[in-house]
């Protein structure tokens, strides 16, 4: 419900006449935000959160909130920002209210996952008494020296160039020195976390042409393939080889073998 109040506030947050253009005075209709979701059923069990909400499960993950935002809008069809922001907000997060016994287990899951971030993100916090001494942080000896600074799966660049007839130039044409820049893109380490052994000398020369030589950035060597698309090799994390591919219109894309 609290993401629902925070998008409603954002429907008309300037006032506008009625062609949309800036104003002294509203002329448009109130807005209305229209919520479609599943039903909220007394007898809910695990399968609500698992099939009803499918992908969405994985962002909002504590099911109990979204089963009660759901039992409330249905009870009261409605309601009006700002006179109901407290009785909606008191609906789902009040004391004592009551859920299907069968959500618990994926409450107890969301639960447990948030009071491991909160204890990560403590480890990693620096004491401003202390300040940025570098043995004294618990991470500085973790993850080569580089604690991730968000939750959720580590990241690494990727940097593209485009090999054709013998000669290698940064994916995006611009001419200037943006080039290589522009062609940086942004991967999890999931999906590929090393480059590949081949094309060393290309590597070598694609480097050279960089102001910066590509420190911290994973070289991928495009080449075009049969079919007119333009991909190259990686590696993933437990050593599998994976064809990344690059489309101007498409993005980037990971194809393990």
């Amino acid at each position: 419900i609290d993401r629902l109040v925070q998008r409603a506030g954002r429907l008309q947050r300037h006032t506008r006449d009625a062609s949309g253009a800036r104003a002294a005075t509203e002329g448009r209709p109130a807005p209305v935000l229209h919520v479609m979701g599943p039903s909220a059923q007394p007898t809910d069990g695990a399968g609500w959160h698992a099939t009803a909400l499918r992908g969405g499960r994985f962002v909002y993950s504590d099911a109990i909130p979204v089963w009660r935002t759901m039992r409330h809008l249905e009870a009261v069809g409605g309601f009006t920002l700002p006179a109901d922001a407290r009785k909606v907000v008191e609906a789902v997060f009040g004391e004592s209210l009551v859920a299907p016994s069968g959500l618990t287990t994926a409450e107890n899951e969301a639960r447990s996952r948030f009071l491991a971030q909160i204890a990560l993100a403590a480890k990693r916090s620096i004491d401003v008494a202390t300040g940025y001494q570098w043995n004294n942080v618990a991470w500085a000896a973790e993850e080569d020296g580089e604690p991730a600074s968000r939750l959720g799966d580590g990241t690494c660049m990727l940097r593209f160039a485009l090999l054709e007839d013998g000669v290698v130039r940064p994916w995006a044409d611009t001419g200037d020195w943006t080039a290589w820049p522009l062609s940086d893109a942004q991967a999890r380490q999931n999906q590929v976390a090393s480059e590949a052994e081949d094309l060393v000398e290309i590597r070598a020369a694609a480097r050279a042409q960089m102001t910066d030589r590509g420190d911290g950035k994973l070289l991928i060597i495009l080449q075009r393939q049969w079919d007119g698309r333009f991909a190259g090799r990686a590696r993933t994390a437990d050593g599998r080889g994976v064809t990344v591919g690059c489309s101007a219109r498409r993005g980037v894309s990971f194809q393990r073998d």
